[in-house]
């Protein structure tokens, strides 16, 4: 014996569910392109050898030290070791930190990176004292004075300004009052805040002193 039987009737248009899609929770394909976009910038960078800039591109969270793995790849770098080169915002004055990431700098979008390299430090026993220091002379400025001073290649130039004066006292040398000078190395005014290995100071070398204070235009 069979139950009752029914016919089932197919829905009709407009008895289907309606589906509709809040737009709020729909993804934005555009702003997820440009988020990507936001997290990448292109390097603008100028080396040693080249006349026109090359562009590199790299994550905004990469380090400095990232990056000049990527210049050193670089055809016009071949067989230059990374720890020779040293970057500088063209805007800066300051050498960048291997350590720090490039966005923790307020990098623009397409910043404009300097390339510089550093001196390959001398054979160990050959052009230092024994020591490991080096062996400066300083020549103040409208004196005849020769000051020898002893420094570390690592050391920052700032550690000569007390050196200089502690023997000024001593040796009655005329120095301006009030820090009221900087160094000059090989014609190049000297920045206080780098080495004298950046430098590429030498043992022997002479640096000499200039009356006046250095001015960074920061629009530069």
């Amino acid at each position: 014996m069979h139950g009752p039987f029914f016919r089932a009737q197919p829905l009709q248009p407009s008895t289907l569910p309606r589906i509709e899609y809040d737009p709020l929770l729909m993804p934005d394909i555009s702003s997820l392109s440009q988020r990507r976009v936001m997290t990448t910038l292109t390097a603008s960078v100028k080396m040693p050898k080249s006349k026109d800039r090359v562009r590199i591109e790299l994550d905004r969270e990469d380090t400095v030290g990232k990056l000049k793995e990527k210049i050193a790849a670089h055809e016009d770098m071949q067989g230059v070791p990374v720890d020779r080169i040293a970057l500088q915002l063209h805007s800066m004055r300051q050498e960048l930190n291997d350590h720090v990431a490039l966005q923790d700098y307020s990098v623009v979008d397409n910043p404009e990176i300097d390339v510089f390299l550093k001196p390959a430090l001398p054979a160990a026993g050959r052009g230092r004292t024994q020591s490991g220091k080096l062996k400066v002379k300083v020549l103040p400025m409208l004196t005849n004075e020769r000051i020898e001073i002893e420094v570390f290649p690592l050391d920052t130039v700032s550690v000569l300004k007390p050196k200089l004066e502690e023997l000024q006292r001593r040796l009655r040398f005329r120095l301006p009052e009030g820090n009221g000078y900087f160094f000059i190395h090989r014609q190049q005014d000297m920045h206080e805040d780098q080495s004298f290995h950046w430098h590429g100071v030498r043992d022997g070398d002479t640096i000499e002193t200039f009356d006046g204070f250095i001015i960074t235009n920061s629009s530069s």
